[in-house]
C-alpha cells in the first residue's frame, strides 16, 4: 500500500468499500492502534498512534 490519507468526519460512521484483501481491515486496524505498522507511520489527531491513546477510533467488525 502506498501513503493513504483519510479524514473521519466527527458524528459521521464511515465504511470502507473494496475487494477482499485490498486491505480494509488492516488499514482501520492501524488506524485503531491493534496493530503496529511495519513501515511507515500512522497517526490520529497529529499523533503517533502507539505513543497514546487513541479514543475517537472504532473498529466494529461482523464475524
Amino acid at each position: 500500500m502506498r501513503e493513504v490519507t483519510v479524514t473521519f468526519r466527527p458524528g459521521v460512521i464511515t465504511g470502507l468499500l473494496g475487494r477482499n484483501g485490498a486491505g480494509k481491515s488492516t488499514m482501520l486496524a492501524l488506524a485503531a492502534g491493534l496493530r503496529r505498522p511495519t513501515a511507515g507511520s500512522v497517526t490520529a489527531s497529529g499523533s503517533p498512534v502507539f505513543e497514546g491513546a487513541v479514543e475517537d477510533i472504532a473498529l466494529l467488525g461482523r464475524r
